[in-house]
């Protein structure tokens, strides 16, 4: 579920964000830079939420991957018992090689 909504974030942000490039370059906002030196609302709007989406999205996806790896690479820390039965194991045939 988080991963769906992390990717969402981040394709809507890139939208919003190319909507809103497209949107500054327009005939309406050239006649509202005309007379007020700022693009539409509009515009503004869709650049700033696409860029929070974006970023959003993005630092999401990214701790998704990274907690995703981690479980990769260690499997027995999820379960926090199994990993003290296997660290106590390791202690015990340790202590039975070394006679």
């Amino acid at each position: 579920m988080n991963r769906i909504v992390s990717l969402a974030l981040l394709v809507g942000g890139v939208v919003l964000l190319v909507f809103g490039i497209t949107a500054t370059e327009s005939f309406g906002s050239d006649v509202s830079r005309f007379f007020t030196g700022s693009p539409t609302d509009k515009a503004v709007w869709m650049l700033i939420v696409g860029a929070v989406a974006t970023v959003v999205g993005l630092g999401l996806t990214m701790r998704n991957w990274r907690s995703t790896q981690a479980a990769r690479r260690h499997p027995f820390e999820l379960c926090g018992a199994a990993s003290v039965r296997i660290a106590s194991l390791d202690h015990t045939l340790g202590r039975l090689t070394d006679h």
